[in-house]
């Protein structure tokens, strides 16, 4: 498609508003550098495929409940419902774009460089929402990837309820944490295929994302995520603190906060990660939007010189007649 830029310019990330949701044209988080239906095509089918590995990941788990207290699952379901999110606006968009402008245009505004300038909000509430889980989800599925193998799965194994670092009982393929009802250790970083997929693979897809689509990264929006990291710390220390500070209340082996010396170098480790994962996602964005608009000018160009060409031929072929 025919788009001019829709990037902001790098000294306008500093202004106050871009720490909000708002940005000036919509088609950032509708369309990419594929053409449009094949990018519906392609939001719908990833949709279904992490999904359906969330199905899968269910299935297996033997834990009941338990698995909604890990931040692997959490994120993950994040991670799904944000694909399916994103999937439903792409369907709608694209049938608007082939069918009706009308209505195109309400769901959609156009949008404007004026737009762009003054900071002027043009998406809806459901952009927003998009827009929100996309940023909170990728950088949470790379982080949970990169802290399960680096953290987690280099964990020696130990009995003592006093090793800051010990990898305990875990039913695959969820994350090493302490079993109620037996408190042995024991290292379970199986590679197993829902496990790859809760602890890899879908790193790999929220990265392929960023770099498929167009939505834009804001270098203030860092904080989301920070915040989401912070509320799930708070949330292990109540769940610990419920459990009168035993080990059946430790989820993660590396937040055990009998030892709160490691666990809150854990917890600073864990709140600073997706500030720097996010910063590297900015960076990957923004060279994202340049080779982009180095493409569209390109693009734009050649189309120029054709109608150039066209127009002299037109106008040889009548002075010939003349």
């Amino acid at each position: 498609m025919d788009d001019p830029s829709t990037a902001i310019p790098m000294r306008e990330e500093f202004h106050w508003f871009r720490l909000l949701l708002r940005y000036h044209d919509v088609r950032a988080f509708t369309t990419s550098w594929l053409p449009l239906p094949l990018f519906c095509v392609y939001r719908v089918l990833i949709a279904l495929y992490v999904l359906a590995w969330l199905l899968a990941a269910g299935a297996v788990y033997t834990s009941g409940g338990l698995f909604f207290t890990y931040l692997t699952y959490q994120s993950y379901i994040l991670l799904v419902a944000g694909f399916l999110w994103r999937a439903a606006v792409s369907v709608v968009y694209t049938a608007c774009y082939y069918g009706s402008s009308k209505t195109l245009e309400w769901l959609f505004p156009a949008p404007s460089l004026v737009a762009r300038d003054y900071g002027q909000d043009k998406t809806r509430w459901y952009i927003k929402v998009s827009w929100f889980i996309h940023t909170t989800s990728t950088v949470l599925a790379v982080g949970v990837a990169l802290a399960y193998w680096a953290f987690l799965c280099s964990s020696p194994t130990k009995s003592s309820h006093n090793s800051p670092t010990s990898a305990l009982s875990t039913v695959s393929p969820s994350p090493p944490y302490y079993n109620a009802t037996n408190l042995t250790t024991s290292v379970r970083c199986e590679v197993t295929a829902t496990n790859l997929h809760v602890h890899g693979i879908n790193a790999v897809i929220a990265f392929l994302d960023v770099c498929i689509s167009r939505v834009p990264f804001q270098l203030f929006h860092f904080f989301y995520t920070s915040i989401l990291t912070f509320l799930y710390l708070v949330f292990t220390l109540i769940y610990w603190g419920a459990h009168n500070g035993t080990n059946s209340g430790v989820i993660y082996s590396i937040l055990d906060y009998g030892n709160y010396t490691y666990a809150g170098l854990y917890a600073v480790v864990m709140v600073a990660l997706p500030i720097l994962l996010y910063l590297a996602l900015f960076g990957i964005a923004v060279l994202r939007d340049v080779i982009y608009d180095a493409l569209q000018k390109f693009s734009c160009s050649k189309a120029r010189m054709k109608v150039k060409r066209r127009s002299d031929v037109e106008d040889f072929k009548l002075e010939s007649l003349q």
